[in-house]
Formats: C-alpha cells, structure tokens, sequence
C-alpha cells in the first residue's frame, strides 16, 4: 500500500510541476480519440471520454474552441484564437486569447484533447501520457 500511495504523490507532484511549465499557447492540438459528445440546442456540448469515464459540459465559447480543433487537427494556439476573434468581434481579442488558453489548457487536463509533444511534429500526448512519461524520466535521471 505504501508504494501506490508513493507512486501516486510522485505523479501528483509530475502532474503540477508538467503543467506549472506547460506553455499552451506554443503547441497544436489535436482531439483525443474515442470521444463522443452532442451539441446542445443552446451551444453547449456534452462529451464523454471512455478514457476517463468523464461527462462533462463545454460552455458555448469551449464548444466552439473543442469543434474547431476537431474540424481542423493540429490547429496552432494563435489560429483558434484568431477564429474566435473573428467570431466575436465585440470581445477584445486579449481576453479571447486569455481565455482560450485556461479553455484549452482545461480541455488538455481533462483528457479531451492532446497537444504536440515538441520533440516531433506529428506525436501528440494525452496529460496523462505527459505526466507519466515526465515521470518515468525523473526517474531514469
């Protein structure tokens, strides 16, 4: 029991310091396979990830942030941003960037979408992938 209980604060501790350094607006994004969601009449969507067993419901500005990136895979920070500028010239495009990137970083932990990895264009990871490959490598140094 000890060592789960070891093993689990050592991935908590990876879990805080990955995204502590996790810079958002630099990555792509890709949908995480195996989800379903429906939009709502009202702009919201609800999805379930088999992944995590989770149902949550994206607000309609998220809706529109997690169907962008499943019409166009591997989307930059900077392009989802600059399309909901366009969609909501009201806003400031400041706090639609602010925004975004709590939405997407939201999206990313709650296993809803993957981000590019940076060591190679095409290989995206899941937050868990990242914080258990972060880990195996503290490990292994």
């Amino acid at each position: 029991m000890e060592i789960i209980e070891k093993d689990i604060k050592r991935l908590a501790q990876s879990a805080r310091e990955y995204v502590k350094h996790l810079d958002i607006c630099s990555c792509k994004f890709v949908v995480a396979k195996g989800l379903r969601y429906r939009k709502e009449h009202d702009g919201r969507i609800l999805c379930f990830s088999p992944l995590t067993g989770k149902i949550s419901v994206l607000n309609p500005t998220m809706a529109v942030i997690y169907e962008v990136i499943s019409r166009k895979p591997e989307l930059k920070f900077n392009d989802i941003v600059e399309s909901l500028c366009a969609m909501y010239p009201e806003t400031p495009c400041s706090r639609i960037s602010h925004d975004t990137e709590r939405a997407l970083t939201w999206l990313f932990i709650n296993g809803y979408i993957k981000i590019s990895d940076g060591h190679s264009g095409k290989r995206y990871v899941s937050f868990m992938e990242a914080i258990f490959e972060g880990s195996v490598e503290n490990e292994e140094t």
